[in-house]
């Protein structure tokens, strides 16, 4: 896609003639254009951020802006049986996904709305309890379940894999695989759990909860996005069924290459594109 600048906008032309966006490329391929001046600013995941910043390459951080969740099917049988739900969320090690897979970027999280935005995130338990998690389990003899995640989305694959050997601890096979095409809701599949990915980045609390009311379901009627003490007891409601299971909050990662003059973002993720200049090179 090629995006070129306006000459007749009204808040003035921009400084970059144009922008080309090439779609579809995996993380690894747009650090490699980023080491070779392919590119001037890249997405990046984890591993290839951290990578780029050992480097000695400028990456741009923003507040954790992304949430990664498990959700269960309860039109599957095998899911019902919400002790079942409550030992899965228990066995996962979210600390260790969070420093390992995401390379220490992001945070472990229990709830659903993050920490900068509600100011109560850190109510929600991330702490692994495999004993209660056998606990929850015993007296059950569970089929293995089916845990899908987006194909497309390499770190959800590695995440998925990581709660699969988290449960396994806890007695319960999760057998990973990906999603088929088109499945945009895991009521869409015939996976047991999805590992689901979707921004909330607010920038208001209230605007925050109406994002996972549209995404998550959560219920957002009848809260004022002014009052965070009805949001908690919502949100804890709503948690409370081992539904949806939230695991880490995950930043938003930008690779720049040297030419980038006057970068700006706003910290939910808002690029300032207008205002970035490139430096071309001396005769």
């Amino acid at each position: 896609m090629v995006l070129l600048a306006n000459e007749d906008y009204w808040g003035g032309r921009p400084y970059v003639d144009g922008i080309q966006i090439e779609m579809g490329r995996s993380s690894r391929e747009r650090l490699i254009d980023l080491e070779l001046d392919k590119a001037d600013l890249a997405e990046l995941g984890p591993a290839e951020a951290r990578r780029a910043q050992q480097e000695g390459r400028r990456v741009w951080t923003s507040a954790p802006v992304e949430l990664l969740a498990l959700q269960f099917n309860l039109s599957r049988p095998e899911t019902r049986e919400r002790r079942l739900r409550e030992a899965i969320a228990r066995s996962i090690d979210r600390a260790t996904i969070q420093k390992v897979l995401l390379q220490n970027y992001g945070e472990p999280s229990g709830a659903i709305l993050p920490e900068w935005l509600s100011g109560f995130a850190f109510l929600f338990t991330t702490v692994r309890d495999v004993g209660r998690a056998r606990q929850l389990r015993s007296g059950m003899d569970p089929p293995p379940l089916k845990l899908g995640y987006d194909p497309s989305d390499a770190l959800a694959r590695r995440v998925a894999e990581r709660v699969a050997v988290n449960a396994r601890d806890a007695g319960i096979r999760l057998d990973v695989s990906p999603l088929p095409p088109g499945s945009r809701h895991v009521s869409d599949s015939d996976v047991d759990v999805s590992l689901i990915r979707g921004r909330i980045d607010g920038p208001t609390l209230g605007q925050a909860v109406l994002q996972c009311s549209d995404w998550l379901g959560f219920r957002a009627s009848g809260l004022r996005g002014d009052a965070p003490e009805e949001i908690y007891v919502a949100e804890r409601r709503f948690l409370d069924g081992f539904t949806t299971v939230p695991l880490v909050n995950v930043p938003e990662l930008v690779g720049l290459g040297p030419r980038v003059k006057n970068w700006s973002a706003l910290r939910w993720g808002d690029w300032r594109l207008e205002d970035v200049w490139l430096e071309t090179a001396k005769p």
